[in-house]
């Protein structure tokens, strides 16, 4: 963030007073001139979703949008996740100037997303939109645009998208979306399924409603050369080897050891 030298609006959602105040003692403490924040208080539920759609209308007062959370993947390995979002956030923040300049220059783009983590790349057999989500997607259509019913997500194969949520947008590309009522939506309680809710559903949205709207988009290449899936996979594989090797090496103690004890053991008798 102290990277980018431009005047901002910062949209921080959490849960409780508690966290509020910590995520304020950290903002003080890094205080940048540029940024103005402003702490808003949400249902712990939805997880990026409900709070994003929460606060849509204070939103809408701004010309562009950045879409960010802390993503984890608690259904996978701790390696994937991090690869996954720390690949997002170094492709989205690190050069937010360039980015607002795109917009700028082209006033009918109206979402940049990133490009498909590296993790998602070497999974050919990922499927970016299960039946369950398909299904979804269509009712949340309907509701957006009840008047013309013209697009059907059981057409498509893989979903243009931005793997985990995180994206740049105007608010006006995305005003269908933005409009839905939290207390229309289904959200299930936590745990959440790894896939197929309405919050997986709404994740597959936005390029298609920006579509919609009569707008286009981008996706954004990461240039830094950042680990990939397999390099963070290395580090844990690496570390459990280490661990395996230390454990071998005091067995190999305690036998050698043990052959000691038992040819004085034989010498005795």
């Amino acid at each position: 963030m102290k990277k980018n030298i431009i005047d901002y609006t910062l949209f921080i959602t959490t849960d409780n007073e508690e966290k509020a105040s910590e995520i304020s003692n950290l903002l003080n403490k890094y205080k940048m001139d540029n940024i103005t924040t402003n702490i808003i208080l949400t249902p712990n539920t939805g997880r990026d979703v409900y709070p994003w759609l929460c606060i849509s209308d204070e939103l809408s007062r701004y010309e562009l949008i950045g879409h960010f959370h802390t993503k984890k993947s608690p259904h996978s390995h701790a390696f994937k996740g991090k690869s996954w979002t720390d690949e997002l956030i170094a492709c989205l923040m690190s050069d937010i100037k360039s980015i607002a300049g795109v917009f700028a220059e082209n006033d009918k783009i109206g979402v940049i997303i990133p490009d498909i983590p590296t993790l998602f790349k070497l999974n050919s057999g990922y499927d970016g939109i299960i039946n369950e989500n398909r299904v979804l997607c269509n009712s949340l259509w309907e509701k957006m645009f009840a008047d013309k019913i013209d697009f059907n997500f059981f057409d498509i194969l893989t979903p243009i998208m931005s793997y985990g949520n995180m994206f740049w947008y105007r608010p006006k590309a995305l005003r269908p979306l933005m409009s839905i009522k939290t207390d229309e939506l289904n959200i299930p309680d936590e745990p959440l399924p790894n896939d197929g809710t309405v919050l997986h559903a709404i994740e597959r949205l936005p390029v298609y409603v920006a579509w919609k709207q009569g707008y286009d988009y981008r996706v954004l290449l990461n240039k830094d050369r950042l680990l990939n899936g397999f390099d963070y996979a290395m580090f844990e594989f690496d570390r459990a080897e280490k661990l395996r090797l230390k454990a071998l090496n005091s067995y190999g103690i305690v036998k050698r050891l043990r052959k000691k004890i038992m040819r004085r053991i034989r010498k005795i008798f």
